[in-house]
C-alpha cells in the first residue's frame, strides 16, 4: 500500500491532494483487519550512492523492520538482516545487496564489519542479501542498502510518515479478501473519498501471480494446438501420397497377387513404407 494523488474532492480538500501513510495507519490495520498476518511498514530512499574507500555504487536505501523478511524472504549470502535489537537502539548498521557488494569489494569478500558512507553517513555492514528472482516490490534486493527503519526515521527526519506498508494474510485467506476493509480504514483515516479509485495504491502480488499462471497456461495451451495442428497436417500429407502411391501401383499390386504373394505381404509392404514417410 502506498499514497497517490487524491482523485476527487472530499470534505472540503480539493482533488489532486497529495497525503502521507503515518505509523498510526499500522496500528489500524492491525486492530481493524485482524485476518492480516504481517504488517511491515518500509520507506525507500532512491538515487543514493554508497562509498567505500575510492569505489562508489548506486543503491537504494531502505528503512526496514526485521518482519519484512516474511514479506519478501532475504537470502543472506554473509551475515545477517536487520534485527530488533537495530531497530530498538537505532544502530547504524546495514545489509547490503550482492551487487553493491561486488562494486564496493572484490567478488568473494565477506564485508561484514567493514564501513561504508551512503549520502555522507557512515553504517557499519552486518550481512550480504543474494535474494534474486523475487517480485521486488520494494526495488530490487541486490542493488539496496537496508538500514533500521528507526535509523532512517532519524537520518531522514522523517517523523511519523512512511513510504509504504507492506502486507501478507493469514493462511487459508486470500488477500483480495482484505483489499476493500484495508482501503475502507485508510480512506477514512485520511479524509479521502470512498469512491476515490487513485488515492490508495495497492499491489496484489497475489493478483499479478495469478495473471503471470494464466498467461503461461494459454501459452501451453497454445502450444498444444499448433502440434496437434502440425501432426494433423504430417497426416494428411502422409495420407495423401499413400493414397497417390497406391493409385500408380495398381498394376504392381495385381502382378504380386497373380504370382502368388499374399493380401497381408502387400498391406505389409505399403504400411511400412507409409511408416517411414
Amino acid at each position: 500500500i502506498w499514497p497517490q494523488q487524491t482523485g476527487e474532492a472530499y470534505k472540503g480538500f480539493q482533488k489532486g491532494r497529495w497525503w502521507s501513510l503515518e505509523h498510526n495507519d499500522v496500528e489500524r490495520l492491525r486492530q481493524g483487519v485482524p485476518e492480516i498476518d504481517v504488517l511491515s511498514p518500509t520507506v525507500n530512499h532512491w538515487g543514493a550512492t554508497a562509498v567505500y574507500d575510492e569505489k562508489s555504487s548506486s543503491c537504494i536505501v531502505k528503512g526496514l523492520y526485521p518482519n519484512y523478511n516474511e514479506i519478501e524472504a532475504q537470502q543472506m549470502i554473509y551475515g545477517r538482516f536487520i534485527n530488533d535489537v537495530d531497530i530498538l537502539e537505532a544502530r547504524k548498521v546495514c545489509s547490503i545487496g550482492k551487487r553493491v557488494s561486488e562494486e564496493l569489494f572484490r567478488k568473494g569478500i565477506n564485508p561484514c564489519g567493514k564501513y561504508i558512507r551512503v549520502n555522507g553517513v557512515y553504517y557499519r555492514i552486518v550481512g550480504v542479501c543474494g535474494s534474486e528472482g523475487n517480485i521486488n516490490i520494494n526495488g530490487n534486493a541486490t542493488e539496496s542498502v537496508a538500514i533500521p527503519f528507526t535509523t532512517m526515521q532519524q537520518t531522514y527526519n522523517l517523523g511519523k510518515h512512511i513510504g509504504m506498508i507492506c502486507i501478507t494474510a493469514k493462511q487459508g485467506v486470500k488477500i483480495t479478501e482484505l483489499q476493500s476493509k484495508v482501503e475502507h480504514i485508510i480512506k477514512e483515516a485520511h479524509l479521502i473519498h470512498p469512491d476515490d479509485k487513485q488515492a490508495v495504491m495497492l499491489l496484489n502480488a497475489e493478483a499479478m501471480f495469478s495473471i503471470v499462471d494464466n498467461l503461461f497456461a494459454g501459452i501451453r495451451i497454445l502450444i498444444w494446438m499448433v502440434g496437434l495442428g502440425t501432426l494433423l497436417a504430417g497426416v494428411i500429407g502422409v495420407s495423401n501420397i499413400m493414397m497417390v502411391t497406391v493409385k500408380e501401383r495398381t498394376t504392381e499390386i495385381g502382378i504380386r497377387r497373380a504370382i502368388g504373394a499374399r493380401p497381408r505381404d502387400i498391406l505389409q509392404q505399403i504400411l511400412s513404407e507409409s511408416m517411414v514417410l
